[in-house]
C-alpha cells in the first residue's frame, strides 16, 4: 500500500522539526581500528570541543564492530586512566548485543550526555554478568566510530583536530626536504640554511 510504503520512507512533520545533525566527530584517532579484548578499556578521547557543550547535551554514537564469539558489550563515558574508574557516566548507553561471531554489525544510538564536560574518554567493556562470564570472553574490533551532537547519525568523518594533525605532519615533512636540498648535504650530515 502506497500510504504505508512513504510512511515507512519519509519522516513525519514532527520528526523532521525535531531533527538535529550534528556532524563534527567528537573522538579522536577513530581513523584506525581499535581491537579490545579486555574487560574495560579507554578506546578513544573524547575531543576537547566538548569543553563548549552543555550539560544535557542530546548526542549520537555510531559505529561498525565485529566479535570472535557472541557477547553483550557496554560503551560508557570515562574519565578514567589505567583500570581506576574515577568517574563514569553509565546511563548514556544500553548494553548492545552481539549475536553471530566474526559477522560486522551497525549500532547507533542516541541519547542525552550528562555532564560530559567531566569526561575524557570513550571506554568500552564486555558485560560479564549478561554473559555469563567472570571473565572476558573473546574481542571486539571497532571501526567508524563517531560521536556527535544531535540525534541523527552522519557518516563517519575524522574529528577537525585529526585533520590538523595530518596537515602538520605533511607541513613538518616538506619542511625537512626542503632543508635536505637547500643544505647539498646528506641526511646523516645535515646542515640547516635559510638560503
Amino acid at each position: 500500500n502506497i500510504t504505508q510504503t512513504v510512511a515507512n520512507t519519509y519522516s513525519t512533520k514532527d520528526e523532521f522539526n525535531n531533527l538535529s545533525i550534528g556532524g563534527r566527530n567528537l573522538l579522536l584517532a577513530t581513523a584506525s581500528s581499535f581491537t579490545h579484548n579486555t574487560n574495560a578499556k579507554n578506546i578513544y578521547a573524547l575531543s576537547e570541543y566538548i569543553s563548549n557543550m552543555s550539560d544535557r547535551e542530546t548526542v549520537t554514537l555510531s559505529f561498525d564492530v565485529v566479535a570472535t564469539t557472541p557477547m553483550y558489550f557496554d560503551v560508557y563515558f570515562s574519565n578514567t586512566s589505567g583500570s581506576t574508574t574515577s568517574l563514569a557516566d553509565w546511563s548514556f548507553m544500553p548494553s548492545f548485543q552481539i549475536t553471530e561471531a566474526n559477522k560486522k554489525y551497525h549500532f547507533t544510538h542516541t541519547g542525552i550526555a550528562k555532564e560530559i564536560t567531566r569526561f575524557t574518554n570513550l571506554r568500552v567493556r564486555q558485560n560479564n554478568s549478561k554473559n555469563g562470564s567472570a571473565t572476558h570472553i573473546g574481542s571486539l574490533t571497532f571501526n567508524n566510530m563517531k560521536l556527535e551532537l544531535g540525534n541523527k547519525a552522519t557518516s563517519w568523518t575524522k574529528a577537525p583536530e585529526d585533520i590538523d594533525t595530518s596537515i602538520s605532519s605533511v607541513s613538518q615533512t616538506a619542511e625537512k626536504i626542503t632543508w635536505l636540498i637547500k643544505s647539498g648535504d646528506s641526511a646523516s650530515n645535515m646542515v640547516m640554511t635559510d638560503n
